[in-house]
This record gives structure tokens, sequence and C-alpha cells, in this order.
């Protein structure tokens, strides 16, 4: 019995290589999103990665203003790592979606991600950051999710799948 990604004639690397490039560029956008938002709402651009970093840091930091690069660099870090394992697990989860079910489902992947990271995950291990205004959260991790819908366009075509399995089979 074929597996899933082989009916669909794509491996899982290149899934996996679909949901990491989905997962930076979807992390990037998120990252503008929510320090767009910080300073609309009164705080400073760097409050979003400090926030992150408290996860690990000792939650002064947040009192330190301004650009400080430990909690920035940790707070960065911690967030590409997670959108990074999102994107994978999306891609995975979505195989050969085309682009406008990707991105519908991506919308409601971020959202899932939002309900269980602000009401459950952040809860414990960041309690400061649970602490976040849900709608500018939830905007934020729907616009993420819209994003890593963009994973398809990582895939190789069904054409150049077909014709990489009919070298693969010719050269075997």
């Amino acid at each position: 019995m074929a597996t899933y990604f082989e009916r669909k004639q794509v491996t899982a690397g290149e899934v996996v290589y679909a949901g990491v490039l989905a997962g930076i560029i979807a992390g990037i956008i998120m990252s503008m999103i929510a320090m767009t938002f910080a300073v609309m709402m009164g705080q400073e651009i760097w409050a979003p990665p400090k926030m992150i970093a408290v996860t690990f840091l000792d939650d002064a930091w947040m009192e330190r203003p301004g650009f400080q690069m430990t909690p920035i660099l940790a707070g960065m870090m911690i967030h590409f790592a997670t959108a990074i394992g999102f994107g994978v697990i999306f891609a995975l989860l979505g195989g050969r979606l085309s682009y406008g079910r990707a991105i519908g489902w991506g919308i409601f992947y971020g959202l899932a991600i939002w309900l269980f990271m602000q009401f459950f995950w952040l809860p414990i291990v960041n309690p400061m950051m649970a602490q976040m205004p849900y709608l500018p959260f939830a905007i934020e991790h729907a616009i993420f999710g819209g994003f890593l819908g963009s994973y398809p366009a990582f895939l190789p075509s069904a054409a150049e799948s077909q014709a990489k399995a009919e070298r693969e089979r010719r050269a075997a």
C-alpha cells in the first residue's frame, strides 16, 4: 500500500522543507505585526520578543527600556523555533493542499494554536505573556496561520515530482 506521500509524488523531506520555509516567513510576518501592535498599544517595539524571552529569562528584562541583545535574541530564537515547528507540522498535515485551501486551513490552524497557547500553554510556562490582550494575539496567530498556508508554493509541482520519480525508477 502506498503511503500518502508516495501517492502524491512528494517526499516527506520536501514537505518538511516547505514547512520550514513557510514557518520562517510566517514567523517574520507575525513578528512585524506583533511589534506594530505593541507600538499601537503604547509599548516599546521590542516588547514582544522580550515578553517571549521571559519564558526562560527573568521578567526584570521587561522593565528595562530599549534594545537589549540578550532578551531580544532569546525571544526571537524561541519565536522562530516555535514558528518553524508549527510550520513543519502544518505542512505534514496538509500534504498537497491547493493554495486557497492551505491558506484557509492555515488561518484555522493559527487560531487553534492561539487557543492552545493562550489558555493552556502560556499560563504554565509564561504567565506574563498569557496576560496579553486576546484580540491582537488572536489576529497575529490568524495571520501567522495564513502565511503558513504558503507552504505549497515551496513544494515541487506534481509534474516535477513525477519526472523525478520516473528518473529514480529508471536509475534503479
